[in-house]
C-alpha cells in the first residue's frame, strides 16, 4: 500500500468513527499534501477512540515515514548554526 493509499484509508477511518466531523472531506483531492492536511485536522478533533489492531499499524506507518523524512538535528549541529547566525548577525 502506498503512503498516499495509506492517509486515504486512514482519514476515511476517521471519519467513520466521528459522524459529526466535516462532510465536505470527500471532496478534499487525493494529493498526499491535501490527505495529509485532512489528517491532521482529523486527528487535532477526533476524540480518543479505541482502533483496531489495523488502523494503528497503519497510523504507525504513516507517522514513522514522515519522521523519516523530517531532518534531525544532534546539539552539536545546532550549537554550529547558532555560532555561525550570530557570527553573521554581528557583521
Amino acid at each position: 500500500m502506498t503512503y498516499l493509499e495509506k492517509l486515504i484509508k486512514f482519514n476515511r477511518y476517521l471519519l467513520e468513527m466521528n459522524p459529526d466531523t466535516c462532510s465536505e472531506a470527500d471532496s478534499i483531492p487525493p494529493s498526499i499534501a491535501e490527505q495529509r492536511k485532512l489528517m491532521r485536522a482529523l486527528m487535532n478533533i477526533s476524540y480518543p477512540i479505541t482502533m483496531s489492531d489495523e488502523m494503528q499499524m497503519i497510523q504507525d506507518e504513516i507517522l514513522q515515514e514522515d519522521l523519516s523524512k523530517k531532518i534531525l538535528l544532534d546539539y552539536q549541529t545546532c550549537r554550529k548554526f547558532r555560532e555561525e547566525y550570530i557570527y553573521i548577525k554581528e557583521i
